[in-house]
């Protein structure tokens, strides 16, 4: 529980660290005296906390209200990665520039403009991403590997095994997602069936209250489904669940 307790610590002052970060660029983007900046602190906050304070609400009551919190704040993850990579690259080249002055002369004559035009692209590119890695995840893809062992195994020559791994039940991924994943391995005809870690998100919670242990029931194979957990159980498990 003590290493739990310093790991998710560092985690969350990473997250406020990177957070702010991301803020103070923002921030900087913004002309001055423009009402924006009033809306921005605004956002920018409801954004950024939506996520803790949504995994704090669910472990006491389920509801919409903790729903929409926590699938804000899961946007907001991918948002504040790439927004994080993207302002790392931008300063990055701002640095080089101050020690070369590479910039051409249309980009450094109006930094003002420059850094509302820079704002649009990153936030236009994040954007882009974020739908692009959402239609990936509601679009999973089976990928067929031929493994050779050496080894004699009786009258067994083949072994047909399904795997998966991080599904991450709970809010997120709900009982649509999981019929369409069982349905998937089940039509493959496996002879077993693998999860890799992950299979539940941080809180069991949503998992029982929408009886997805009946779906994971659904799944056939020859000679079993088996499972190992992964970081995700483990932080169930040390939250107190």
């Amino acid at each position: 529980m003590k290493n739990f307790l310093i790991f998710i610590s560092v985690v969350l002052l990473l997250y406020g660290l990177v957070n702010f970060y991301i803020f103070i660029r923002g921030w900087q983007a913004i002309p001055k005296g423009s009402v924006l900046r009033f809306y921005y602190i605004g956002i920018f906050l409801v954004l950024s906390l939506s996520y803790v304070i949504g995994r704090w609400v669910e472990k006491y009551s389920i509801s919409t209200f903790s729903d929409i919190l926590i699938w804000t704040g899961s946007f907001w993850l991918g948002i504040m990665l790439y927004s994080f990579l993207g302002l790392l690259l931008f300063d990055l080249l701002r640095g080089i520039n101050n020690l070369t002055g590479f910039f051409p002369d249309f980009i450094t004559r109006d930094w003002a403009k420059t850094k509302v035009i820079s704002a649009t692209v990153l936030i236009s590119a994040v954007i882009i991403t974020i739908i692009a890695g959402r239609i990936n995840a509601l679009t999973p893809r089976v990928f067929p590997m031929d493994i050779r062992i050496d080894k004699k195994a009786g009258v067994q020559k083949t072994l047909n095994i399904a795997a998966a791994s991080d599904i991450h039940l709970g809010t997120i991924i709900r009982n649509g997602r999981l019929t369409y994943l069982v349905d998937k391995m089940n039509s493959m005809n496996p002879d077993i069936i693998l999860f890799a870690g992950d299979i539940v998100d941080e809180d069991l919670g949503p998992v029982i209250k929408q009886n997805l242990g009946a779906t994971l029931l659904k799944l056939k194979a020859k000679y079993g489904v088996y499972a190992v957990t992964g970081n995700h159980e483990f932080f169930w498990r040390c939250s107190g669940g």
